[in-house]
């Protein structure tokens, strides 16, 4: 039988908390971005985003890094792919490299959960170095 825990106010405020600052980074990051947008390059942008993604899924989790994905995803076509702000993309190669954006940033925050098989690798390796420090 599958052990559910208890909902407290505690969880529901950390959770809040985790969503909060996976959409205030979001949003930030695009406010840095888009005075930043006459020096950047659409693939810069896109792995600046990424790796937002990834800080956010390995401090705040899988769910917020999916949150913050979808908020880049959206607020890098609106604010920084030509025309601005709307939603419509002039050069159909775009539409390819924000379909791969997306996909990118949901599978990297995938990866990045704690419990995935690919993140006890990485713990491992982690204390291999450890290890070899020592001697």
């Amino acid at each position: 039988m599958m052990e559910t825990k208890p909902v407290t106010p505690w969880t529901l405020s950390t959770s809040f908390r985790a969503y909060s600052i996976a959409a205030v980074s979001a949003f930030a990051l695009t406010l840095i971005l888009w005075m930043l947008r006459p020096l950047l390059t659409l693939p810069s942008v896109s792995l600046i985003y990424v790796l937002l993604v990834l800080v956010i899924a390995i401090q705040q989790g899988t769910k917020p890094s999916l949150l913050t994905a979808i908020i880049s995803f959206l607020c890098f076509n609106y604010f920084l792919i030509e025309p601005y702000y709307t939603f419509l993309v002039a050069d159909p190669r775009e539409i390819l490299d924000l379909i791969v954006f997306l996909i990118v940033a949901l599978l990297t925050g995938q990866l990045m959960k704690p419990k995935s098989p690919s993140w006890g690798r990485w713990a491992n390796w982690s204390r291999i170095g450890d290890c070899e420090r020592d001697y």
